[in-house]
């Protein structure tokens, strides 16, 4: 689908930039002379149009390119982890291929074609080839994804190609991606949204930067003009920056994963950026609104978004309740997840778990997720806004709340500290000042690092399970009673 206008580019401006990797140019007739051969090279292995594909790489730029020549191919295509067994493989006739750097022994059901140096060198030396893309049927599967796995089990969906039309359209004008723009993909292309913006370079003629080398000692921040960050990466890059870090100019930083502080926005157009978009999707909707450093969601043109009850029916505007949410781009069920699907999809409207408020003014105000509600000895805490204030507070690189068992068996909170600078007590004490007394007892765990999914939420049941262990190794040394 992309590969047509992957094909303009290359022949009316073959010598404009179409990606940087580590610095070296790549013009269109370039990246699309090395996409026709990977896509032929492919063809020899037995790959067709039609099929399943599961790329597992590591590499940013060589996970492009492949994409790219399956999509000129026909293919469905899905991002999996390398030398894992993803959920996808798990569903009958889903995938049929696992395309990796090592054998996966666990995918035994699937087709393996490893990416060996000497295969990509026997590819790339391939002279006169030439593959005409494939052009896929609207209700044609393009895109299969997995959801992040936030509370659970991730589930699995398909996007057509009417869907991610409609999410790269949309994505163009929201980020304001022209042929001038140089998009650095900081994040790994199996994240869905980082993968559509990138997808959308192509289609409008712009730039796709991949950098391994440090961001900050590489310089390439002052070379590109859009970024996707979660607001934890955005933090520790600004946490990285030298006094004398001069600041880029045109630079547009998007949040993405979860909700951006206030303060961390203001700081971010402060020292790096001239603009710092937020915005509210999911991976079964794409994008629903762009939020304001206030918190406040400006809901997108072309998506339904409406606040409803338990039993469905809508709430007058000021309630805070379940957000329901229509998008032109949005997946219609689960794989394989009938009770999923039902619970999620209805009536043509998707309920992506979180708690919202529809102001008069038509803004959407996001206060947390309807299922990832803490109950802390019978009463119910948001987390999100409860970590922000502890964030700020503690002024440590990561922090996280969950509930563990408690005496009698009541819920109690656990916050969870990664990478604070001072002593334990101090800590305790400037926890103390945020957290309502009526919580009763708390408990304070310092770790290495924060269970997190792959877009940077809070995996919560793992950390859960860290916090339990932690708790009954050393009680004394991780808690406190107020």
């Amino acid at each position: 689908m992309i590969n047509r206008y992957l094909s303009f580019h290359a022949q009316r401006r073959p010598n404009s930039l179409a990606a940087l990797r580590n610095g070296v140019f790549v013009s269109y007739c370039e990246l699309e002379t090395h996409v026709v051969r990977l896509a032929c090279g492919l063809r020899e292995v037995g790959l067709e149009a039609g099929q399943g594909v599961e790329l597992a790489v590591q590499d940013l730029f060589t996970f492009f390119v492949l994409a790219l020549a399956l999509d000129r191919m026909g293919c469905a295509i899905a991002a999996g982890a390398p030398g894992q067994v993803s959920e996808l493989q798990g569903l009958p006739g889903v995938i049929d291929w696992l395309i990796c750097e090592q054998a996966v022994p666990g995918a035994a059901h699937v087709r393996q074609h490893l990416l060996t140096k000497q295969w990509l060198q026997m590819v790339s030396a391939k002279e006169g080839a030439s593959f005409e893309p494939v052009d896929f049927a609207q209700e044609a599967p393009l895109h299969l994804r997995a959801t992040s796995g936030t509370t659970g089990t991730p589930k699995c969906h398909v996007l057509t190609r009417a869907m991610m039309i409609e999410r790269i359209n949309s994505r163009r004008w929201l980020y304001g991606l022209t042929r001038e723009s140089r998009y650095l993909v900081g994040m790994p292309l199996t994240i869905g949204s980082v993968y559509i913006t990138a997808l959308t370079c192509v289609q409008v003629g712009a730039a796709v930067v991949f950098e391994n080398r440090p961001l900050i000692e590489s310089g390439v921040l002052a070379t590109i003009s859009h970024v996707s960050m979660l607001p934890l990466h955005l933090r520790q890059l600004l946490d990285a920056l030298p006094g004398d870090f001069k600041r880029p100019r045109g630079l547009a930083v998007i949040c993405i994963g979860a909700p951006l502080p206030d303060a961390l926005a203001a700081r971010a157009r402060r020292l790096l950026a001239d603009d710092v978009v937020n915005v509210y999707g999911a991976n079964e909707t794409g994008s629903m609104a762009s939020v304001d450093a206030h918190g406040q969601g400006l809901v997108l043109p072309g998506v339904a978004l409406r606040i409803v009850d338990d039993e469905g029916h809508p709430l007058a505007p000021g309630h805070v309740g379940r957000i329901a949410v229509r998008t032109p781009g949005m997946a219609m069920s689960y794989l394989g997840e009938a009770a999923a699907s039902g619970a999620n999809f209805s009536d043509g409207w998707f309920y992506p778990g979180d708690l919202g408020i529809l102001h008069v003014s038509g803004q959407l105000e996001v206060v947390g997720r309807a299922d990832g509600l803490l109950n802390v000895g019978g009463q119910k805490v948001l987390p999100a806004p409860l970590e922000a204030r502890l964030q700020e507070l503690t002024g440590a690189r990561d922090v996280a709340v969950c509930t563990i068992v408690g005496a009698g068996g009541i819920g109690q909170l656990a916050v969870v500290v990664e990478a604070f600078s001072g002593n334990h007590d101090d800590l305790v004490k400037r926890i103390a000042t945020a957290v309502d007394p009526s919580y009763g007892a708390i408990a304070v765990v310092q770790v290495e690092s924060i269970p997190r999914t792959g877009p940077g939420k809070v995996a919560r049941l793992e950390l859960q399970r860290m916090v339990t262990a932690l708790m009954d190794r050393a009680p004394a040394h991780t808690g406190f009673r107020k």
